[in-house]
């Protein structure tokens, strides 16, 4: 028998908003450390970059139910397009820089992603796999520098005249899609499997108080690059 969810109506909230909620709560704590250079990135720090690059996507006329993506190898601002993307309503869907050209350009089809945000190490290939596809994405952001037609990602880290009063997108229909992840593949070719606010927020804890930064750990299992189904 399949009853209606309770839970689920008259309530307005978002992944965005449960990620900025205890990011803020936890701005003291560290989020992230690479080991390499000994850099400590506090949940602070990180969200304050997450607000900027999101007032620059609304800039740009990114938001509600449009799809970003990102294809870079893991470092400090890796999981920053995907947190972004939830703080106003867009779409995240990662690629993974180990998909073969074949996966890739599917799923660049089949996404039609209107930002993608691509590492410098994979620029070259997306090109092919862009024009392959036939996928323009509107804006392309290269993290570090960049060719003359494509953007750099230091540009959206510049301060924001009013980015402590940011608000964040929140719904009344927690059924939505939040995330796009993709299977593996195994049997054919991958496919974008839609996750909804609802079903995010519900499984990583994010409604129980005792557990206040399970849903931040969450996410940035699911935005890396190589977490696939």
């Amino acid at each position: 028998m399949v009853t209606e969810n309770k839970e689920a109506k008259n309530t307005r909230y978002s992944l965005g908003l449960a990620l900025y909620a205890h990011m803020k709560s936890f701005r003291n704590r560290i989020a992230q450390y690479e080991d390499e250079t000994d850099y400590v990135d506090t949940y602070g720090a990180l969200l304050t970059r997450c607000i900027r690059v999101a007032m620059k996507l609304q800039e740009l006329g990114i938001g509600e139910d449009d799809i970003v993506s990102a294809c870079t190898h893991n470092h400090r601002n890796s999981c920053v397009p995907f947190i972004a993307s939830t703080f106003i309503g867009a779409i995240p869907a990662t690629f993974d820089p180990g998909l073969s050209d074949i996966d890739t350009v599917s799923l660049l089809r089949l996404m039609q992603p209107k930002v993608i945000f691509i590492s410098q190490e994979m620029l070259k290939d997306f090109e092919t796999y862009m024009e392959k596809a036939r996928v323009k994405p509107a804006y392309t952001i290269v993290f570090g520098e960049s060719r003359g037609q494509y953007m750099s990602f230091d540009e959206f880290l510049k301060p924001q005249i009013k980015e402590n009063q940011f608000k964040v997108y929140e719904t009344s229909n927690p059924k939505k899609t939040a995330v796009v992840m993709f299977s593996s593949g195994t049997t054919g070719l991958p496919k974008g499997i839609c996750l909804n606010h609802y079903a995010l927020l519900k499984q990583s804890g994010s409604f129980r108080d005792d557990c206040p930064e399970i849903i931040t750990s969450i996410t940035f299992r699911i935005h890396t690059s190589g977490f696939r189904f």
